[in-house]
């Protein structure tokens, strides 16, 4: 069942955020997305999303890159070859422009979209998900003071969940994990640097110190880019390793894995350029036994539906993280015609209600608050 692509509308829409999320490289006050709205000559329409930040402060990707990119390279060149067997082969078309993967999963996602519809699924049912209900950790952004994080630690464990990530930078760090410890001897806990220490005696002595709170991982401690200082600190601690920003393909993958930079991954839909990337580095993953789960970015709508599809295939033993972010969003239950999920016990419950992306996404709504629209024929 092929998709036969005849027209590609370019979209972008701002999401306030209620409050600044901080991390180590800067902090976000709202998030300026690309939406792809594809048409395929049956008229089945697919939707996708980039999400990329602002400023080139996570990766190099950022909200002017990927909106240029889609706009004069890759939606104009999608439009030219046509017709693709799979989703698959659309993405794999895209492989003549390097990096840029923001804005190739923008068309991924539209493209499983049309896909699923077709064959009248759920994205999740198209992926080949199983589980019914996603378990969630939940991200704990720097604060101000320990006391702070510890506040809020205390109301997401009352809100059911039961595992907690912590950013983590210079000056906010070893403090702030120690108290996080002491406060809670028994919670499964992990620290995420987003690149934020270079590798040094003082940056080893600091993880020697973390490794002593017996936390469950710690996420991307070093360079965006590096896979080889990385295997030499984990060489060096217990806690393992996850890498985020040093893996954006397969071939990154195969060479933490020869290199042994880290012993988990997360997979962010985005930052790797797709669902098709995505899924492969799930199935390495899993081949590898590499611990697997899947991390958000502040998604909206349509970003959301792809990442809580994909979070439910079976291999993804560890909990998500940053997918139930929409509580940062101001008025993001507007952009859905009926509740997406239900959230309890710390256990997201996806309410997929129709073919292609699953959620009753509201469209019209999202039209209405587009500040800009462009026109690729």
């Amino acid at each position: 069942m092929s998709l036969d692509i005849v027209r590609i509308e370019l979209f972008v829409i701002e999401l306030p955020l209620l409050k600044p999320f901080t991390t180590s490289v800067g902090s976000v006050y709202s998030r300026r997305l690309v939406l792809v709205k594809m048409t395929d000559r049956q008229g089945v329409v697919g939707w996708g999303e980039a999400t990329p930040l602002a400023e080139p402060i996570y990766k190099p990707d950022y909200f002017g890159s990927t909106l240029a990119v889609l706009e004069q390279i890759l939606a104009p060149a999608v439009l030219r070859h046509g017709v693709y067997e799979t989703p698959e082969a659309l993405d794999d078309s895209l492989a003549f422009v390097r990096g840029h993967y923001f804005a190739k999963a923008a068309l991924s996602i539209a493209a499983y979209d049309i896909a699923a519809q077709k064959k009248n699924q759920n994205l999740a049912e198209y992926l080949g998900a199983t589980k019914t209900e996603v378990a969630l950790s939940h991200t704990i952004a720097i604060t101000k003071s320990p006391q702070e994080m510890l506040d809020e630690a205390a109301q997401a464990i009352e809100d059911g969940y039961k595992d907690i990530k912590l950013k983590i930078a210079p000056q906010a760090d070893l403090s702030f994990a120690r108290a996080l410890r002491h406060k809670y001897p028994d919670l499964p806990l992990m620290v995420d640097a987003n690149a934020a220490y270079r590798y040094n005696d003082n940056t080893l002595r600091l993880f020697r110190e973390i490794d002593e709170l017996n936390f469950f991982c710690i996420e991307q401690p070093l360079d965006w880019n590096d896979l080889y200082d990385h295997s030499r600190l984990q060489k060096q601690i217990r806690t393992p390793i996850a890498l985020d920003e040093s893996v954006d393909c397969v071939h990154d993958l195969e060479q933490a894995l020869a290199l042994q930079s880290g012993r988990l991954l997360n997979i962010k839909i985005s930052r790797v350029g797709g669902l098709t990337a995505a899924k492969r580095l799930y199935d390495l993953g899993r081949q590898s036994k590499t611990g697997l789960w899947v991390g958000g970015m502040i998604e909206g709508p349509i970003g959301l539906a792809s990442v809580i599809a994909f979070s439910a295939l079976s291999g993804l033993e560890y909990p998500a993280d940053f997918i139930d972010s929409h509580y940062l969003i101001e008025g993001f239950a507007d952009y859905f015609d009926k509740e997406p999920y239900t959230l309890a016990d710390g256990k997201l419950t996806p309410h997929f209600t129709r073919s292609g992306l699953g959620l009753a996404i509201n469209y019209d709504h999202i039209c209405q608050k587009a500040v800009t629209y462009l026109l690729t024929f």
